[in-house]
């Protein structure tokens, strides 16, 4: 089971991640910031760490000590991207930011991408993506998606059908369907709806903008 680490004085974050963690099945305690360094991981296994609303630019110093000394920890940051912008060189050190203005859906699913170790980042630290990147947080790239996963997923989300992406391709409709197969899989999904909607999700909550589609 994973095991995860929340760090806030605020005790509304308390609750609601709380809840959030129960909810993905995981073992979790609760910190003040004011514990978050390196002691603070070093009593039991803890393999994803949060730290939410963090107000102290020193917190840039431990976040690269903790990921020096524990370089398989999952570091999230859960920030107000117009406020906490002393944390913006944190990046290279952490595993994903979550701003908080994201939905629950939103939150738990980058929680679980994290955990799954893909990178979350919301647009203005886009340097993190690959130079594939659109509009920000590069999903391809998180979601581990092919280039040709990622065009169908973008044609699957406009509502086409898979006779309608085989004919845009030039594909035959079984490549489709083992494609999107594929894309289900990735997204942890089970179905196009759910997909699209993951898509959607994703963009709007962390910063992405609507992409061009690719027809080649």
């Amino acid at each position: 089971m994973t095991t995860a680490t929340l760090f806030t004085d605020n005790q509304l974050l308390v609750t609601a991640f709380s809840e959030i963690f129960k909810s993905l099945e995981w073992d979790y305690i609760c910190l003040h910031p004011d514990d978050f360094g390196v002691t603070a991981f070093t009593a039991g296994k803890i393999e994803i760490a949060v730290l939410a609303s963090p107000q102290s630019a020193r917190l840039n110093v431990e976040i690269a000590n903790v990921s020096a000394k524990f370089p398989g920890l999952t570091l999230i940051l859960f920030l107000d991207l117009n406020i906490d912008r002393e944390f913006e060189s944190c990046p290279e050190y952490i595993s994903g930011i979550i701003p908080t203005n994201a939905t629950e859906a939103q939150i738990k699913n980058s929680l679980r991408m994290c955990a799954d170790g893909y990178d979350i980042f919301p647009s203005r630290f886009r340097s993190r993506g690959d130079s594939n990147d659109v509009a920000g947080l590069s999903f391809k790239t998180a979601m581990k998606l092919t280039q040709r996963e990622f065009q169908i997923l973008q044609q699957i989300t406009d509502g086409d059908a898979n006779k309608q992406i085989a004919r845009i391709f030039d594909i035959s409709l079984n490549t489709v369907q083992v494609h999107a197969s594929a894309i289900f899989r990735k997204l942890h999904v089970s179905n196009r709806t759910q997909a699209a909607r993951a898509f959607q999700e994703s963009r709007q909550g962390l910063g992405i903008e609507q992409s061009s589609k690719s027809k080649h």
